[in-house]
């Protein structure tokens, strides 16, 4: 393709190199209120400040590890008996909320867990297929079918305010601070962890909430485990996967591969990718391992057309992301973990006119990021401490850019508890950033949960959250935009309140509440007869959301979701007035835990006017997963996939609606 580069660059090349532009959006219109955000350049300091920060933890610090001697906090039985009503055994676990893994009971925000096993009964190829389904995140920008691209929201945010993480690396480019979803497979993925609300105080700038993926662990016997699987479907989609774990002597791993490729539902929403994961872990003794991991994927798509300006848009891409970690017990009570990080994105974007099939625009981009981090973990019975370092140099190289390429620079300390009173635990947490384009931010949180009535959890948390405004508009000079440097963070306070209760034998319901005030807003103005970004004022997301599931009665369960959300600005809101959004949910299962397993899933969303776009019928999909063969070594199922069933469509503006009713099916046998 012209203009692009060969497959392969990022492994050729020395260095580290990251960027991601979501196909079509900034090539289509730098214009929608969601686009990239920038940045401004600010403050010169030294590195006195980095020593500031540990002489002011340190005390701290060395006051909770006096008695050594004490247990580690954990749930107790009584708890756990709650815990194991209201979640499965895979959602018991929660890392997103203080960086170490903890009871749910003790954890305050609102999180949503995904298991493996719920995304391999939706038969799903990509993030996108995941995230659809999951009360409170919505999925814009849709271009219809499989592998075309999409950006999330969590309770209506900007997509820019949403971090993605694989295996604790931030994957959000530095352009748009977006993360093209489907690129994301989900074969090596454990669970997900959706935070819906900021992030900040342990993660940094994720002012809309984290998503937070967690891969599959190597294996742990000399068995050898493994999963191939093919599909096929209208589109001439196919997905082909293979997977293996095991363990020889001390060297514990796990290898995915996989092909993706569809010609597209929709005009020129084809896509062709392949991916590959590692995960190795070697022992070095009883306390004390290696971890390293590697993920990678190169393809190509295509990001729909848009026939009121008679364009179409397609892109290259490659991605590498890797990390090595240290992690050792030091004691009964505390643990050191060390750990590098590295991300290389590199991505060519087209805009062409549908009727020659030239192109008009070229978007190349590359960037680069190194980092590393430093935690230790210290518990005993009434305290769970977290302290550690996050360290950050990223470079981003684009055509676009005024300079060709700018770079931030990155520095963190952070610190959470989690203090057991009674059946209260308290969960105070804060964090500091320091950038050299951005200057400071401290993200505090404090956060309660109370386990006191049976079968009751009640959580509250309040917490400030940033959003580090995006390269795009700061340094990038195209299509009419002018940048501008001196953009400030957006800002926010978030609050939660909601409980979780198992009223009778077979029902599990979540309410809550949240409100988000936001800061410094970004938005446009019109500027020497074009536009640039700036902080336009405040606004505010607030409303509900609830959660209905029932445990398995005659192998039939049920789950509802609904929110809503209501935004209000303090300002002349351009592309958005005051208005209500909705968001429903809603998924019947029938699992015989033998060999049949059936899957029916709703979705409906109402963006009001945030695109233009009209209310929007519910999407139907239909999932059948059988079991026609099993031994204590190896099985095979059969599944078939109905994706929207009845016929309805789901406009996203600029002329883009989601992927009509389409069929696939597939084998996959496990040993």
């Amino acid at each position: 393709m012209g203009g692009g580069r060969n497959k392969g660059d990022i492994l050729k090349r020395k260095g580290i190199e990251t960027v991601m532009k979501i196909p079509g959006i900034k090539a289509l219109h730098s214009g929608v209120e969601n686009q990239p955000g920038n940045l401004s350049v600010c403050c010169d300091r030294n590195h006195q400040f980095f020593l500031s920060l540990i002489s002011l933890f340190l005390p701290v610090f060395l006051i909770f590890l006096a008695p050594f001697n004490e247990k580690a906090i954990a749930a107790t039985e009584d708890e756990m008996a709650v815990l194991q009503m209201l979640y499965a055994e895979d959602e018991l676990l929660i890392v997103s909320s203080s960086r170490e893994e903890k009871p749910m009971s003790q954890v305050a925000e609102n999180i949503t867990v995904i298991t493996k096993e719920e995304i391999e009964s939706i038969n799903a190829h990509t993030l996108v297929d995941v995230l659809h389904y999951i009360p409170g995140v919505q999925i814009d920008m849709v271009r219809g079918g499989p592998g075309s691209p999409a950006v999330p929201r969590i309770y209506w945010s900007e997509f820019r305010h949403v971090l993605v993480m694989v295996d604790d690396v931030p994957l959000n480019n530095l352009g748009e601070n977006a993360l093209a979803l489907h690129h994301v497979p989900v074969q090596h993925i454990e669970r997900i962890e959706i935070m819906k609300s900021p992030g900040s105080s342990a993660w940094g700038s994720s002012l809309g909430g984290v998503i937070n993926i967690i891969t599959k662990p190597p294996g742990d016997s000399n068995k050898i485990n493994g999963t191939i699987s093919s599909s096929y479907g209208e589109g001439n989609t196919g997905d082909f996967r293979g997977e293996i774990s095991g363990k020889v002597e001390k060297l514990g791993f796990y290898i995915y591969s996989g092909k993706f490729k569809t010609d597209g539902l929709t005009p020129t929403t084809f896509f062709d990718t392949n991916n590959l994961y590692a995960k190795l872990k070697y022992d070095i003794s009883e306390t004390t391992n290696l971890l390293f991991t590697l993920g990678y994927a190169e393809g190509k798509g295509g990001g729909g057309e848009v026939k009121s300006f008679g364009v179409f848009f397609d892109d290259v891409f490659e991605e590498l992301f890797s990390t090595l970690a240290l992690n050792t017990k030091i004691n009964e009570n505390t643990n050191l973990s060390l750990s590098l990080r590295t991300l290389q994105m590199d991505i060519d974007m087209f805009s062409k006119y549908i009727s020659t099939g030239n192109a008009y625009r070229k978007v190349l981009s590359q960037g680069s990021t190194f980092g590393g981090s430093a935690k230790i973990t210290w518990k005993n019975e009434r305290h769970d401490l977290v302290v550690g370092v996050d360290v950050d140099d990223r470079f981003d190289e684009a055509n676009y850019y005024t300079n060709g390429g700018e770079g931030r620079k990155q520095v963190a300390v952070f610190a959470n508890d989690t203090i057991r009173v009674g059946d209260f635990y308290f969960i105070p947490a804060i964090r500091f950033d320091h950038t050299n384009t951005n200057g400071d931010f401290w993200s505090p949180s404090a956060g309660v949960t109370y386990t006191g009535f049976e079968k009751v959890l009640f959580r509250a948390n309040i917490s400030r959250g940033l959003s580090i405004p995006p390269f795009g508009y700061t340094f990038g000079s195209n299509n009419g935009l002018f940048p501008n440097p001196e953009l400030k963070m957006e800002e926010c306070w978030s609050y939660y309140g909601g409980l979780e209760l198992n009223p009778i034998k077979y029902l599990w319901l979540k309410a809550g509440y949240f409100r988000i005030d936001i800061r410094g807003q970004l938005g446009y103005e019109n500027y020497q007869g074009g536009r640039r970004a700036i902080n336009l004022g405040n606004y505010n997301r607030h409303g509900a959301d609830v959660e209905v599931k029932t445990t398995p009665f005659f192998n039939i369960s049920l789950h509802l979701g609904f929110n809503y959300s209501h935004l209000e600005f303090d300002y002349p809101a351009q592309l958005l007035d005051n208005h209500d959004m909705y968001k429903a949910d809603i998924g019947i299962l029938y699992d015989d835990k033998k060999s049949l397993k059936i899957n029916i899933k709703g979705r409906f969303a109402n963006r009001n006017t945030l695109f233009g776009g009209p209310s929007h019928p519910f999407v139907w999909d239909f999932f059948l997963n059988k079991k026609i063969y099993s031994t204590d070594r190896w099985s095979t199922d059969l599944f078939f996939s109905a994706r929207n069933v009845l016929n309805n469509f789901q406009d996203f503006g600029y002329g883009f609606k989601n992927e009509g009713r389409w069929f696939e099916g597939g084998v996959r046998v496990k040993f």
